[in-house]
């Protein structure tokens, strides 16, 4: 994730340096009245260009944009970036909004007959995006929900009047520049980038694929859910990715939710293995029947394994994260590749697709897999991760799903080891 939030700084740090400059060539400091020279001044008006910068950046990401979520290695990267963003926009709109002792003049360079109205909606939009940040930094705390996924979607949607609404702040106050000045159109590409977005995500619920439940089956905590195409049209996911789900006839199951893809075939046919785990995901075999109509969105994700690497891969799942292995072990190129795969259930009932790893590790000799259930053998041991790995093994790529407490635990047992991690994959699930 380093690396990750590597680019994010560099195009934020791009972002701001090149507005800053188109900004300091369009202001002349000495229209600030103030005891300090006027720099607090020309600073609290730059931090609300940046944070209607980085609104646009959000809503850039809020696209699924493929380019995009390439530059940022998926897009289950893009959300966390998404979330990470919007604590940037909390700071630099907490520093736009903070009181400072002098002004600037009201002179020819711009004067609006809409200032006050600008003003006056700035105040209240201060308040709904720290309302609207704070009710995405509360939702969940630990493992206790204080805010309903629905409820939280339905805040986060304002964030679209929210933009509008700046939208027509940054355009009808005044400003100490002029207009047509270099920092004008910069914020002028700036809006139309976002508008633009806008439109795009409101338009993108048409590039979906029509399917039917064709079968479905559920336990206490998962259901397993295979969708049939309706038409021609059909995903061709590749090992690993995952798709967006909803039910536009099924009351409380409109909203599209992602779910990795556990197997596809020829036909079209998709497998999800999905766990109980909220107001989504709970009690689906209630409220879904036979040929109930799905939408379809994705295929999302670049959890994908390297074909050729040449060194052993370890496959390590934690519960329902086994699910892009299964995928993973459906595909030909796993049929001679040299990998192992760790298991981690709390009770081997609750394993799945156990005949599936079965059956790879008779078609591949070199692969094994190892399923541990914690209630009765403990959390996975150095030497069990290790019996794993080739003995003459100093280097592995490692391929992760599962809790981040699991993959930690994992790192520091190889790293005891002195086996290099050469590469690591992994996904990060919190979409909200």
């Amino acid at each position: 994730m380093a690396s990750i939030f590597l680019r994010y700084l560099c195009l934020m740090l791009v972002l701001s340096l090149g507005s800053l400059y188109f900004y300091a060539a369009s202001v002349d400091i000495k229209v600030f009245k103030s005891p300090t020279g006027g720099f607090l001044e020309f600073l609290q008006i730059w931090s609300g260009i940046m944070a209607f910068v980085a609104m646009t950046v959000s809503l850039l990401l809020s696209t699924k944009l493929r380019l995009i979520n390439n530059v940022f290695g998926g897009l289950d990267k893009s959300y966390w970036i998404h979330k990470l963003n919007g604590y940037f926009i909390a700071l630099l709109v907490l520093i736009h909004f903070t009181k400072v002792s002098g002004t600037f003049e009201k002179n020819e360079l711009f004067v609006s007959t809409l200032h006050r109205e600008a003003t006056n909606l700035g105040n209240i939009l201060f308040w709904m995006i720290i309302i609207l940040i704070a009710a995405t930094i509360i939702k969940k705390i630990g493992k206790k929900t204080l805010l309903s996924y629905g409820a939280w979607k339905i805040s986060h949607k304002l964030f679209i009047a929210v933009y509008l609404g700046v939208s027509f702040h940054f355009w009808a106050i005044n400003k100490p520049y002029a207009g047509g000045s270099s920092i004008d159109n910069f914020m002028i590409i700036t809006a139309i980038v976002g508008l633009v977005s806008l439109f795009y995500r409101g338009f993108s619920t048409i590039h979906y694929f029509d399917y039917k439940i064709s079968e479905i089956e559920s336990n206490d905590e998962v259901t397993k859910l295979v969708i049939s195409p309706v038409g021609r049209k059909k995903l061709t996911p590749k090992p690993g990715q995952f798709a967006f789900l909803s039910f536009p006839k099924v009351a409380g199951k409109e909203e599209k939710h992602p779910f990795t893809i556990a197997k596809s075939d020829a036909g079209g046919n998709l497998t999800f293995y999905i766990k109980s785990a909220g107001d989504f995901t709970s009690s689906l075999d209630e409220h879904l029947n036979q040929d109930a109509k799905v939408r379809v969105e994705g295929p999302h994700g670049k959890f994908f394994f390297a074909k050729k690497s040449g060194r052993p891969s370890l496959w390590i799942a934690g519960g329902i994260g086994i699910t892009p292995f299964i995928a993973f072990a459906s595909s030909n190129h796993t049929q001679t590749m040299q990998s192992s795969l760790l298991y981690v259930v709390k009770s081997r009932n609750q394993a799945l697709e156990v005949d599936t790893f079965s059956k790879l590790a008779e078609a591949n000799k070199e692969f094994n897999f190892n399923v541990i259930a914690t209630s009765e053998d403990g959390r996975p041991t150095g030497s069990t991760i290790s019996s794993l790995i080739p003995a003459d093994c100093k280097e592995v790529d490692i391929y992760f799903c599962g809790p981040t407490s699991l993959r930690k635990s994992i790192v520091e047992h190889l790293r005891a080891a002195n086996i290099k991690i050469n590469k690591m994959k992994y996904e990060v699930f919190a979409f909200r």
